[in-house]
């Protein structure tokens, strides 16, 4: 399901429900992911991503930063954070924390 709150905000929500049955076990996996988007302008935007896996029992969230200072060029800023365990959950305590950056500039000879 998503909404587009205006020409800047949008969100999306997906759910996901898994009835595996093997030989002798069968596996019941729910997935729930939330995204939401923010465009300043068409050169820049911000993304958010949350998505939760109750196989694992764990929590994903995700910052991405988007820039395009010039056509052909882009800039991308990214930051995870991971839990697992929700029953014992601390925001300042994440189990996985990661960031990336990535230039992309495109010359002109």
């Amino acid at each position: 399901m998503g909404i587009n709150a205006n020409k800047h905000l949008n969100f999306r929500t997906d759910y996901t429900n898994n009835h595996i049955r093997l030989d002798r076990n069968t596996i019941i996996t729910n997935e729930l992911a939330e995204y939401i988007n923010y465009a300043f302008n068409p050169k820049l935007d911000l993304a958010f991503f949350v998505q939760w896996n109750s196989l694992d029992d764990f929590l994903l969230g995700n910052f991405r930063l988007h820039w395009i200072p010039k056509l052909g060029s882009d800039l991308y800023v990214v930051y995870n954070r991971g839990y697992n365990r929700l029953e014992s959950f601390r925001f300042s305590e994440p189990n996985v924390s990661s960031g990336a950056a990535k230039l992309i500039w495109r010359f002109v000879f």
